[in-house]
């Protein structure tokens, strides 16, 4: 467990992607008008220390261009660093220590808002960015019929709906003279809402392409 969770924000942070929008960051600074609202705490840029975490979304969103599109650019990960300037005292910063229903619920709400806050607008959320910085666990979004669970539910999120909501294992691969080892472990994000924050404080280091599998091996 982690005794700190802010402390995470003094690492170098990363962020998985593709080399096309590697490029547009790098070129012009991340665009705040392109972030999806419907994400696990709210509407932001989603950085993590985990680099597997970060490797394995950059795989992902590779498959899902291949699958889509037939073709892809490179899976890259980024390295960022975060500016501590006095700005920092001002922030709002809400913290997730591990997988609790406060943190199922938080990511139920954030990502199903328009469904769950008409029926519920007292449940905690991130919509109108009242945090400019989220750090918790990432979920693994293995949900299935979730818009029939979830309407079944109610849109209550009941404690036993929300077993449905669990960590990410990310798995990465390490080679320790020369020799493959697997490691999984549960991985943080950070979240930063606070566009003006985003545009002062972030910091761009540098990236790495990912290597592709060989003919006939699969990213999971």
């Amino acid at each position: 467990m982690e005794k700190f969770l802010r402390d995470k924000l003094t690492k170098t942070l990363f962020h998985g992607t593709l080399m096309d929008r590697a490029a547009c960051i790098y070129d012009v600074g991340i665009d705040f008008n392109k972030l999806g609202d419907k994400a696990d705490f709210g509407k932001g840029f989603y950085l993590t220390d985990s680099y597997g975490l970060a490797e394995k979304t950059a795989r992902l969103r590779y498959n899902q261009e291949i699958m889509n599109k037939g073709s892809s650019y490179p899976p890259v990960v980024i390295k960022f660093r975060l500016i501590k300037d006095d700005s920092w005292e001002n922030l709002n910063i809400k913290e997730f220590y591990g997988d609790s229903v406060e943190w199922r619920k938080f990511i139920c709400t954030n990502r199903w808002y328009d469904k769950i806050l008409k029926k519920y607008p007292d449940y905690e959320h991130n919509t109108d960015r009242k945090y400019d910085i989220v750090i918790g666990l990432t979920a693994d979004g293995k949900m299935k019929n979730i818009n029939r669970q979830l309407k079944d539910n109610h849109y209550n999120l009941t404690e036993d709906f929300l077993k449905n909501i669990n960590p990410i294992m990310s798995e990465y691969t390490k080679y320790i003279n020369g020799k493959k080892i697997i490691k999984k472990t549960k991985s943080y994000q950070i979240s930063i809402h606070n566009e003006n924050f985003l545009k002062s404080c972030i910091r761009y280091k540098d990236y790495d392409i990912i290597r592709l599998v060989k003919e006939g091996e699969h990213y999971e």
